[in-house]
């Protein structure tokens, strides 16, 4: 049914729109295209969270722009991601994409800060993103902006490794409507649109996009790690996803409302314990809405604070054993090893970010941010004892009976400081500092100092 309405919506659009068709030539080809992520005049927000230079930025940046990404091919996220130095991409058993960077990989890539627009996407039940948005679809980006290194100072928890700030198309990106539509291998359908207008002083932009495949489902002859009983091997790997994705902008004057909805179903490609399967369901719901208000009082303040709730919703079906399988202790299960969870996580939260310019050539940015942090709605059931392992007849429910399945609340207070000063024409020098504290445990307190020396009219140190 989503299908056939996303058709016909799509049709729909195409006839009440007027139609160009426009075949220009690019002037960057070749070399000069490929390499210009490493461009040192594009501006990047997301170092010193306001407008500046990627020359000027005290952070070893990267961007890669809507035009580089077009021309190069890239269709999700992970795409863009392989291309940035220092970056390695690497697929789990369940069939997702997890990142390296500089050698470092851990669960969920969480120690990846992974931003839209400034908003944060990593989930608390991982502590990573790339779970659920390394197959974000690029037709909506206008660029990607990667920080390489460390970003705590200024974005707290998971920015360890590096920051990721997906920048969204504007009204004035798009202007029109755009649908596409495209199929390929393994059943494979893609339709997307992408809409922006302005009425006056009412901007209003979106993006939605559906996705299905059968995937693709390789032959495995058989399991060299387990017995025959431990897995399905001889078989197939499972590959079947489907996903919706919509993305929503609205601002009027200095108000603006960005929201995003994403729902996938997907099935466990090799298997959640390296065990071959053919029954295992991955569901996953993520939505996020944001209110930011932009106030300036005169050429020196700018006052920026916003309110944004986030909701994730988990729900997978795990068959972690197949059917007669037989455990070391002698015990037979008939119907294999099986579970499901269920859980609900749900943060509200605000940030104030203030710009003082002290004096021409010095700016103050500084900023309080508070999240409260609740996980609920969690059940947990299993056709085995969750301790003993002892086969049960039909999957049992211990929600009430498990550590993690208890509902948990914590919550966060952020403070963070941070100077840009321009000593000379030559010379550029950046200090901040952020402390966050966890009703959970102690706080922790993350300095930075970033120096850039432009020695040479075409070299410069960070």
């Amino acid at each position: 049914m989503l299908k056939f309405i996303l058709i016909a919506f799509s049709l729909l659009c195409l006839l009440l729109s007027n139609l160009t068709y426009s075949f220009a030539q690019d002037e960057k080809t070749g070399f000069d295209e490929m390499f210009a992520i490493f461009t040192e005049e594009e501006i990047v927000i997301s170092a010193l969270k306001k407008p500046q230079t990627v020359l000027k930025s005290p952070a070893i940046m990267s961007v890669v722009t809507a035009r580089q990404i077009k021309q190069m091919g890239f269709r999700t996220l992970v795409d863009v991601l392989k291309i940035v130095p220092g970056f390695y991409v690497s697929m789990d058993e369940t069939g997702e994409r997890e990142i390296a960077v500089r050698g470092v990989l851990d669960d969920a890539s969480q120690k990846v800060k992974v931003l839209i627009d400034g908003h944060s996407i990593n989930d608390v039940w991982r502590g990573g993103a790339m779970w659920n948005f390394n197959d974000l679809p690029v037709e909506n980006i206008k660029k990607i902006e990667v920080i390489r290194g460390p970003g705590s100072a200024l974005y707290g928890q998971n920015a360890f490794l590096a920051v990721i700030n997906i920048i969204t198309k504007d009204t004035e990106d798009i202007d029109g409507f755009q649908v596409t539509t495209s199929g390929g291998s393994f059943d494979t359908q893609n339709y997307n649109l992408l809409f922006g207008k302005e009425y006056g002083d009412l901007k209003i932009s979106g993006f939605l996009d559906y996705f299905d495949t059968q995937g693709f489902s390789k032959k495995i002859e058989q399991d060299t790690l387990f017995p025959a009983s431990f897995s399905k091997s001889s078989g197939r790997s499972q590959n079947r996803k489907e996903k919706t994705d919509l993305n929503l902008k609205l601002s009027y004057k200095n108000l603006e409302v960005k929201s995003k909805y994403m729902k996938k179903r997907r099935e466990d490609y090799i298997g959640v314990n390296d065990a071959l399967n053919d029954e295992s369901i991955l569901k996953d719901t993520y939505i996020f809405s944001e209110l930011t208000y932009k106030l300036s009082l005169g050429d020196r303040l700018n006052i920026t604070p916003k309110v944004y709730y986030d909701q994730y919703n988990y729900d997978p079906f795990f068959e972690q054993r197949p059917d007669g399988f037989v455990d070391p202790f002698g015990r037979l299960h008939p119907d294999g090893l099986k579970g499901r969870l269920r859980l609900k996580q749900r943060t509200i939260g605000f940030d104030n970010q203030i710009n003082y310019k002290v004096f021409e050539g010095n700016e103050l940015t500084f900023g309080f941010q508070y999240e409260w942090i609740h996980q609920g709605d969690i059940h947990y059931g299993t056709n085995f004892h969750p301790v003993t392992f002892a086969p049960l007849p039909f999957v049992t429910d211990f929600s009430n009976d498990l550590p993690f399945t208890r509902r948990a609340t914590r919550q966060i207070w952020a403070l963070y400081l941070q100077d840009e000063w321009n000593i000379t024409k030559d010379i550029d020098i950046t200090v901040g500092v952020r402390h966050d504290h966890f009703t959970r445990f102690e706080g922790t307190t993350n300095p930075r100092v970033g120096v850039i020396w432009r020695f040479l009219e075409n070299a410069h140190l960070k």
